[in-house]
């Protein structure tokens, strides 16, 4: 429902911990932990605006490292709504376990 509202949809959890910004082994600075979230998989997005993410990402000279599907639609300026993540993400879990065994995931 949230994806056709707003094309682009990431599930977040808000930081309770402080969170440092650091270079060359120390701390720059301190982030709001107020303005971080954790954002979770599966991430949503319409079919035409990834499409769209994904073909702009190619034809991108310098593409640099993909981040997540997110990032694909932010560096397209486009928003991305946060909504409520869970703490248990079963989602995540399973990846995890599939990766920590060996197994295939794509």
């Amino acid at each position: 429902q949230a994806v056709e509202k707003y094309k682009a949809v990431v599930p977040g959890i808000k930081i309770d911990s402080t969170l440092k910004e650091g270079f060359r082994g120390f701390v720059k600075k301190t982030l709001p932990r107020e303005k971080v979230y954790q954002i979770q998989t599966p991430q949503a997005f319409s079919y035409e605006l990834f499409r769209i993410a994904l073909l702009g990402y190619e034809k991108r000279k310098n593409k640099g490292k993909i981040l997540d599907d997110a990032y694909l639609v932010e560096m397209l300026g486009k928003k991305v709504k946060i909504i409520p993540g869970e703490v248990l993400n079963l989602f995540q879990l399973w990846y995890n376990i599939m990766r920590s065994r060996g197994g295939a995931v794509r």
